[in-house]
């Protein structure tokens, strides 16, 4: 009997010992674990200041960006405003500037030298007068101012330069001009061409036409250029006038290239 009771005992203290055993490896394992993530829970609280920050700071991004935005579509917007108007003033310029030569003409192959030493307008009239002949003009055309184009003198063998003269009147100005369209010019034994005196800009307008002006010529149908920059062309039967390359080329694709 007594030594079951012992037996008893030395199981129960067994059971003691083990539960101890146990609660102190726990804690252990506790001090341990907690020892270990200290550490991480520290670097997660920064990580989370961090991103708070980095939050804060791309919200400001966010709404400087969007002022910026706002900014460059206002600025981007007044550039376009400014392109239009100075569009517009150059357009206006340019028409200025053509009013101002519309009693001009440019004459080309004038022999270099023939004019030295004389009056340059006396010499234009007087010359105008020959290459007419009879029944244009019944007196020398009044001529305001005459001279030659902005260039170096040419060496020999080169084109002459280029004259330019002004009339006093518009009149006079147009029927030369016309005369000069419907003859040949010819001035001691040299071939003279006479055009409007146009600025580089209403000159560059009216040359993008010339592509067009040269098929309708192959094709024999009748076409002027006029004044400022619109193409009038006869087709059958009709007058047509076209005011850009585009729509004149568009037309003669649709009716006049397979045509004939």
């Amino acid at each position: 009997m007594a030594a079951a009771n012992a037996d008893a005992l030395s199981v129960s203290m067994l059971v003691t010992e083990l539960d101890k055993q146990h609660a102190s490896i726990n804690a252990d394992m506790a001090a341990v674990i907690q020892n270990s993530l200290a550490p991480i829970q520290t670097s997660i609280d920064c990580n989370r200041e961090t991103v708070d920050t980095v939050g804060g700071q791309l919200t400001a991004l966010e709404a400087l960006v969007s002022g910026n935005s706002d900014q460059i579509t206002t600025a981007e917007e007044a550039i376009e405003k400014l392109k239009t108007e100075n569009a517009a003033l150059v357009d206006k310029i340019d028409d200025l500037e053509n009013q101002a030569r519309r009693v001009n003409l440019r004459i080309v192959g004038v022999p270099e030298g023939i004019k030295d030493g004389a009056d340059p307008t006396k010499f234009v009239a007087d010359m105008l007068e020959e290459i007419t002949g009879e029944g244009v003009f019944d007196k020398p055309p009044e001529i305001e101012r005459t001279h030659c184009a902005l260039a170096p003198k040419p060496k020999q063998g080169q084109p002459p330069r280029t004259f330019i003269f002004r009339f006093h009147r518009f009149s006079d100005k147009e029927w030369v001009l016309r005369w000069a369209r419907e003859h040949k010019l010819r001035f001691h034994w040299k071939a003279l061409r006479m055009y409007p005196d146009l600025s580089a800009i209403l000159s560059k307008k009216r040359a993008a036409f010339n592509t067009i002006k040269a098929a309708l010529y192959q094709k024999g149908i009748r076409f002027r250029l006029m004044h400022p920059v619109r193409l009038r062309v006869s087709f059958g039967g009709e007058t047509l006038t076209f005011d850009t390359p585009t729509e004149a080329h568009s037309f003669y694709d649709q009716q006049i290239k397979n045509s004939g």
